[in-house]
Order: C-alpha cells, then structure tokens, then sequence
C-alpha cells in the first residue's frame, strides 16, 4: 500500500504540479500538506456535527 501511494504523490507532483514551488518537493512534504489541508477543510464540520447525548 505505502508503495501505491508514493507512485500517486510521485505522479500528482510531475504531472499536476509540473511549473510550480511544489514540483521539486519531497513526497514527504506533499503528503504534510495534503493532510494539513483535508484537516482544515474538515476540522469545522467535524465541530458542527458533535452532538453530546443529554
């Protein structure tokens, strides 16, 4: 598994983010800031939908 999802960072960073900062990025350093982005898209629906059982 590990070995798919560094082919797939590997190809987003030479295809998608070809003629960009990120293009000479570490795999290392995309997977940071993917996880660092789906959790501040995530973090403020997660608070909204917390309901405490009274």
């Amino acid at each position: 598994m590990s070995s798919l999802a560094y082919i797939l960072l590997e190809t987003i960073r030479r295809v998608a983010l070809k003629d960009t900062e990120l293009a000479q990025a570490y795999v290392n350093t995309l997977r940071l800031k993917l996880i660092r982005a789906y959790s501040e898209i995530q973090h403020p629906l997660l608070r909204s939908q917390v309901k405490i059982p009274l």
